[in-house]
């Protein structure tokens, strides 16, 4: 395939850019506002949290479903590609419907999920939530739908423009249910899933216009599929060990500590936690245009060029996280407070903890998208199992000392103990030494994040640590200053991203 994507992946990113604003400004403008009452925060942390398993309903049919789209797509056979999105969808669509069962089992009776709630009213509003979550949790399967086509074509941005229109809404609406002495959590859950309804309906408009999709055949395709069940099935039940174990390692963190160590401890944890998925949501903007070229070059055969993008993504993603993460961990006392204040002081060291794990994502995200391209199941097998292990023995040993902290302590050690069984897979499959690797990648950050450390530490203790917009905005503006400056020392200090930095400048001026 001689097509080039640079142009979808800057596409890609100007408009995923938006995307961290408007989550930024979700965390910094909704949750302050939402959080006053922590046990009623903690009650919709862990409600959210559920609706996070409708993520991996479809056992994991729909990430095999999209390797092999993407690899019919590249050879532009359009009706393959329809059949197996159709599908993936009506398995996620099947399974999502046990979530809506159990969901409104736990609406019936929300004690048996959250252990020390006692509050009548309380007890109603989680029952409530847990209701509203059940019937839009239908909204996933169009949804994923949507987001499956512009993939495979590396043009998520389409969709996501519209979602950030709705997320706008979201925001804007927050001042109509809270303030002024109104705390309707309740109405504006709902709302937000009447939002959701509303932005698949335009995106599915969008793509059938777009990509000429006729809705007979997308219709025709939402169906039991024995050949594609075939295709898939392989990659698809040896992504379901690795699916349990995702769960067990990323979902139920706020679960395990409602049901043992109650709402309040929820809500300690819940925050940190909300700014560690601003990072999965950053990282997933960083990777999710290149998933799908991994996919493009197996399925034509392209085993140098998959090299040479795997170095790329690598080398891309390296500063990125690291430089970004730096700021967070450094400042992360001054966020909390400035943010929803002293009284969440607790979750900075979770949220120091929680944010350095993403630094392993420039490996860990390529590595294992490189092992479903490559169907290498046993090893997706044995990096997951390494993982979930080693965090929930971890915390079995020591939350009895260390509370909540095990499951942050255990995050970080869990995540690096399998990054350097990612790294090993990689060194093999590019066929070089572990020292060209390492000077391919950490030897070029050393200098830009020395500069970037002396700059955070010095400016630490001069920033204000109470609650207030201004002194969050200060910090924020303060901790993008020192990621800046580890760019720009990068620039100069790097020959190849000097390269490729004016690479990017070049395209966007073009555009």
């Amino acid at each position: 395939m001689k097509k080039s994507y640079a142009i979808n992946y800057l596409k890609t990113y100007f408009w995923q850019s938006f995307t961290v604003f408007i989550n930024l400004a979700s965390m910094f403008i909704v949750i302050p506002m939402i959080s006053d009452n922590k046990v009623v925060f903690g009650i919709y942390s862990i409600c959210i949290s559920m609706a996070i398993f409708l993520s991996y309903a479809d056992l994991g049919f729909i990430k095999a479903s999209l390797k092999y789209a993407a690899e019919h797509f590249a050879r532009e056979e359009r009706d393959a590609e329809i059949k197996l999105h159709g599908f993936s969808a009506f398995v996620l669509f099947i399974f999502v419907l046990v979530f809506v069962l159990l969901f409104l089992t736990f609406s019936y009776n929300p004690s048996w999920l959250i252990s020390d709630i006692n509050n009548t009213s309380h007890l109603h509003i989680a029952s409530q939530l847990l209701l509203i979550q059940a019937f839009s949790s239908l909204i996933v399967v169009p949804q994923r739908f949507v987001s499956g086509i512009c993939q495979v074509r590396i043009e998520e941005y389409i969709s996501q423009i519209v979602v950030l229109v709705g997320a706008i809404f979201k925001i804007l609406s927050v001042y109509f249910f809270f303030g002024n002495n109104k705390y309707e959590i309740v109405e504006y859950f709902a709302f937000t899933k009447s939002i959701d309804f509303l932005v698949v309906l335009v995106a599915l408009f969008i793509i059938t216009r777009r990509y000429s999709i006729p809705i007979l055949l997308m219709f025709k395709s939402f169906k039991f599929n024995k050949e594609v069940f075939n295709k898939t099935k392989k990659l698809a039940f040896g992504s379901i060990f690795v699916t349990l174990m995702w769960i067990l390692y990323y979902e139920l963190d706020l679960i395990v500590i409602g049901k043992f160590l109650g709402a309040t401890s929820v809500a300690i944890f819940a925050l940190a936690l909300t700014f560690s998925k601003f990072l999965r949501v950053i990282s997933s903007i960083i990777f999710s245009p290149f998933q799908s070229r991994f996919n493009h070059f197996v399925g034509l055969g392209d085993f140098d060029g998959l090299k040479r993008i795997l170095i790329s993504v690598i080398r891309f993603s390296l500063p990125i996280l690291v430089l970004t993460i730096t700021s967070i961990v450094v400042l992360s006392d001054n966020i909390i407070v400035s943010w929803v204040g002293r009284d969440y002081l607790p979750s900075a060291p979770i949220l120091s903890l929680l944010a350095i794990n993403f630094m392993f994502s420039f490996i860990a995200t390529p590595a294992s998208n490189l092992y479903v391209a490559l169907e290498k199941i046993k090893e997706l097998y044995l990096s997951s199992f390494i993982m979930t292990s080693v965090f929930w023995f971890g915390i079995i040993a020591t939350i009895s000392f260390l509370g909540i902290k095990s499951f942050a302590i255990f995050k970080l050690v869990s995540g690096f103990i399998v990054t350097l069984y990612y790294v090993r897979f990689i060194i093999k499959f590019l066929e070089i030494g572990v020292f060209s690797f390492i000077k391919l990648t950490l030897l070029t950050i050393v200098i830009p994040l020395f500069i970037q450390l002396v700059f955070l530490v010095g400016i630490k203790d001069m920033l204000p640590l109470d609650k207030g917009i201004f002194n969050l905005l200060l910090t924020v503006v303060l901790g993008a200053i020192g990621t800046l400056l580890g760019f720009i020392t990068l620039y100069f200090t790097s020959k190849y991203y000097k390269i490729e930095y004016n690479s990017y400048i070049a395209k966007l001026s073009k555009k």
